[in-house]
């Protein structure tokens, strides 16, 4: 929707600085992010299941993801 999902103080501000400087890309499919990145940062959701616990299958997913993509070394950070 193209509008920060973040409520921090100057946080949509700062956002849009630096994506318009190009220092920052936004990408919804991981092959596109990890094609010219050095460094990826994933936001993924983790809402609590029925017993409190964090539900990581979005997490998961995005490793699977990132391993099936990556036709170079990356390091991950999870």
């Amino acid at each position: 929707q193209g509008q920060c999902p973040y409520r921090e103080p100057g946080m949509p501000e700062l956002i849009s600085r630096v994506v318009e400087s190009r220092k920052l890309t936004i990408a919804t499919s991981m092959s596109e992010a990890l094609a010219e990145s050095q460094v990826a940062l994933v936001c993924v959701g983790t809402p609590s299941t029925a017993t409190g616990a964090a539900d990581l299958r979005g997490v998961l997913g995005v490793i699977d993801d990132t391993v099936a993509s990556s036709d170079r070394n990356h390091n991950e950070l999870v």
